[in-house]
């Protein structure tokens, strides 16, 4: 058959599965071809988590990682921009932006869907955010034998305070530097495995921060 034309025929949108078949005259002759169903399938539609809050200081990386809430399963992700990204097509990159940045990242289904663009804003502040430990394990074998202090020692002037579950301070250091190994204050009196909890003072006029730990002895 010479002549014969090659079109691309686009359907109009759907809101349903629709069968589709072509037909095609030449010369007062007709054919059908076989019919075919195209299916509806939903976009991917996810979440994007993170545990700093998304803010971090300058220097340091925040990790966020991509939670599955719809029907329709992620099969693989693409993040813009692609600077100061650990990878573009993690489900769980590290960012470390030197500025407050804006990330946006498409899902593709596994299904060849894709989703809505998802964003995550991530604010870069000029200070060391405080990570205190919340596990405290003095066994000697060491792992967890002082309570650390993420980035204190950039804030010389720090106070910290330990409370015990009846709100009796059990231990209170000026420029603390991560040596407290669980003893009560004033001795080498080891305290009792349990909850307790610390007021944090970084610098005159700064937030003080709060929250418990675990003691394990």
């Amino acid at each position: 058959m010479t002549g014969f034309i090659t079109r691309q025929i686009i359907a109009p949108p759907i809101i349903r599965d629709t069968w589709y078949r072509m037909r095609t005259v030449s010369l007062g002759c007709s054919a059908l071809t076989n019919a075919v169903k195209v299916l509806i399938k939903p976009k991917p539609q996810f979440r994007i988590d993170n545990k700093d809050n998304y803010t971090i200081s300058i220097g340091n990386s925040t990790q966020v990682i991509i939670v599955d809430t719809g029907t329709s399963r992620l099969s693989s992700v693409f993040w813009t921009p692609a600077t100061d990204i650990s990878s573009n097509r993690s489900f769980a990159p590290f960012l470390s932006p030197k500025s407050n940045t804006t990330y946006r990242v498409v899902g593709t289904s596994v299904d060849g869907c894709l989703s809505d663009t998802g964003r995550v804003d991530i604010k870069v502040i000029n200070g060391f955010l405080i990570y205190p430990n919340n596990v405290l394990t003095p066994n000697g074998d060491g792992y967890n034998d002082t309570w650390k202090i993420k980035n204190i020692e950039f804030y010389p002037k720090n106070n910290i305070k330990i409370y015990n579950a009846n709100g009796v301070l059990v231990y209170t250091e000026e420029d603390y530097k991560g040596t407290w190994d669980g003893t009560k204050l004033g001795g080498t009196f080891k305290l009792t495995t349990g909850t307790y909890y610390y007021v944090i003072n970084i610098n005159e006029g700064e937030a003080i921060i709060k929250g418990f730990l675990t003691l394990l002895n």
